[in-house]
């Protein structure tokens, strides 16, 4: 059907730029040339993740009454953006990765509650203009893929700011929580 088509484009169209993304990202950190697949896949993969749900949001967001009036329209799509999804695309990202490298929930979770603040607070500061803009303009049939090539120049960032940051297992061991 159509909107089985649609899903799959908009799978694949952000896992291939999150993938793509992370080879930039990758050639940046290294003289060496060498692009590790393995980190390529993950970001793949979570980007194919992030299609899924984006998809389904972006349409329920387009489906929420509306105001009639593109700027109120819009405030409201993007607040609800940044209190609902952005907060659970970070955590998503956190887990996600920790476990598609192989660290597991447990550290995932260490993960999140060191990073998800200043994660949340990169991805407001670098995104927000742009996502009201995409809410504004772009139709939502093609808004995965405006927020993909977002996430393109994002994930370059993201991938930078991922791969500096200790691991939990590089953390010493703390008392506490």
């Amino acid at each position: 059907s159509l909107l089985d088509a649609e899903v799959a484009t908009d799978v694949a169209t952000a896992a291939t730029l999150n993938a793509a993304s992370d080879i930039v990202a990758q050639s940046s950190e290294t003289k060496d040339s060498r692009i590790s697949s393995a980190r390529v896949l993950r970001y793949a993969i979570f980007g194919s993740l992030d299609g899924f749900a984006g998809h389904h949001w972006f349409e329920a967001l387009d489906a929420a009454p509306k105001t009639g009036d593109l700027v109120l329209d819009t405030v409201a799509k993007v607040l609800a953006d940044s209190l609902l999804y952005t907060p659970c695309w970070c955590v998503a990202f956190l887990m996600v990765m920790a476990v598609l490298e192989g660290r597991g929930l447990q550290a995932g979770v260490a993960e999140v509650q060191r990073d998800f603040l200043e994660l949340l607070r990169g991805n407001y500061g670098f995104t927000l203009p742009f996502v009201a803009l995409i809410y504004a303009l772009a139709p939502v049939r093609y808004q995965v893929a405006c927020f993909a090539a977002l996430t393109l120049a994002y994930t370059i960032v993201l991938s930078l700011w991922a791969n500096a940051r200790p691991q939990s297992s590089e953390l010493p061991a703390t008392s506490g929580k």
